[in-house]
C-alpha cells in the first residue's frame, strides 16, 4: 500500500445507520485502509460522518454575491435542450463551492433551472475539485420541469407555453415525435435488410445501419435513452396536480423519474401515490 498515511481519530463515528465511539481511521493515499479500535496517534480528531450529497443543485452556475443578470442557470434559446451540459456553466471559483465543502457537502448533482421543459443534463460533481477537469463523477439523466416555471418564460426563444396544459402538450408531442421518427427509421432499416440479396456483403449492412443512425439528430437519440428506460429525469414539480400528472406521464411513456422540490404539496395521499408508482422525491429546499 503506497501513499502518505493520514490517521483520523474519530471521537464519534457515524456511518449513516449506527454510531460508535473512539475509532481510528487510517488513510493511505486516497483510500481508507483500516477502521478499528486500535490506538494510534491521530493527525486530526473529531466527529466523523459520511459526506453529504446535494441531490439538486445549481451551485457554481450563478456565483454567490454576483448580480442575478450573470446567472447561467437557465438558457433561454430552446425549451427542449437535452444536450446542454451544466458543467459548461459552472464557475469553479464560486465561493459557494468551498463553503459547501466546509459544511460537509462534498458532492452535488448540478442541473439546469426549470424555465425550460427539458433544460439539459444532470451531472454529479466534486465540490472540492479545482476545476472542471477533475470535477465530474457521472451523468445523472436529464432535468425536466412541470408547473408554473416553464409557462412563466414566455419572453424566451422558441415555442413557449403560456399554460400548464401547453407545457404538457408540448412535452408529450416532443416525446411522440421522437418515438415516431425512430420507429419509422427502424422499419426502413428492417425492410432494407430483408430486401438484401443473400450474396450482399457486410458493407451494405454497415450502410443500412449508418442510415438508421442518421435518421435522428444527436439530441433526439439522447432523449430516446430516457424513453427506452436507459436513463432518468429529475422533474421539477411543486403542486399536487403536477405530481399527479408526472405519475400519468411516467405510466404512459414508462419513464424513470424523480419528483424534485414538491414543496407545495401538503396531502399525504399525493406522496403515497408517488411512492406507489416508484417515483422518489427530492424534497426541498428546506
Amino acid at each position: 500500500m503506497g501513499g502518505k498515511e493520514f490517521i483520523i481519530g474519530a471521537e464519534l463515528l457515524y456511518d449513516g445507520r449506527t454510531k460508535v465511539f473512539h475509532r481510528s481511521i487510517v488513510v493511505q493515499g486516497n483510500k481508507i485502509v483500516e477502521v478499528s479500535s486500535k490506538k494510534y496517534r491521530p493527525s486530526v480528531s473529531g466527529i466523523v460522518t459520511p459526506a453529504f450529497i446535494d441531490p439538486h443543485s445549481h451551485i457554481g452556475m450563478e456565483r454567490q454575491g454576483e448580480p442575478a443578470g450573470e446567472s447561467e442557470v437557465d438558457d433561454s434559446i430552446n425549451p427542449f435542450s437535452p444536450l446542454h451540459d451544466p458543467v459548461n456553466s459552472i464557475y469553479f471559483d464560486d465561493r459557494a463551492l468551498s463553503e459547501a465543502v466546509d459544511f460537509g457537502v462534498l458532492y452535488s448533482c448540478v442541473l439546469p433551472g426549470s424555465g425550460n421543459i427539458l433544460g439539459g443534463q444532470a451531472k454529479v460533481i466534486r465540490n472540492f475539485a479545482r476545476n472542471r477537469q477533475s470535477a465530474v463523477i457521472r451523468e445523472c439523466g436529464f432535468k425536466m420541469a412541470l408547473g408554473y416555471n416553464p409557462r412563466s418564460a414566455t419572453t424566451w426563444k422558441g415555442a413557449r407555453p403560456t399554460t400548464r396544459m401547453g407545457t404538457c402538450a408540448l412535452l408529450e408531442n416532443y416525446f411522440l415525435e421522437i418515438l415516431r421518427k425512430e420507429e419509422q427509421a427502424r422499419i426502413q432499416k428492417e425492410k432494407a435488410v430483408f430486401d438484401l440479396p443473400d450474396h450482399e456483403n457486410v458493407r451494405h449492412l454497415d450502410l443500412i445501419q449508418r442510415t438508421y443512425d442518421l435518421a435522428l439528430p444527436k439530441e433526439q437519440w439522447a432523449v430516446l435513452k430516457l424513453l427506452n428506460g436507459e436513463t432518468s429525469a429529475k422533474v421539477h414539480v411543486h403542486k399536487a396536480d403536477d405530481a399527479l400528472y408526472l405519475i400519468d406521464l411516467k405510466t404512459r411513456f414508462n419513464l424513470n423519474v424523480t419528483a424534485e422540490h414538491a414543496c407545495d404539496i401538503g396531502e399525504v395521499e399525493i406522496f403515497n401515490a408517488l411512492a406507489k408508482n416508484n417515483i422518489p422525491v427530492v424534497y426541498g429546499p428546506v
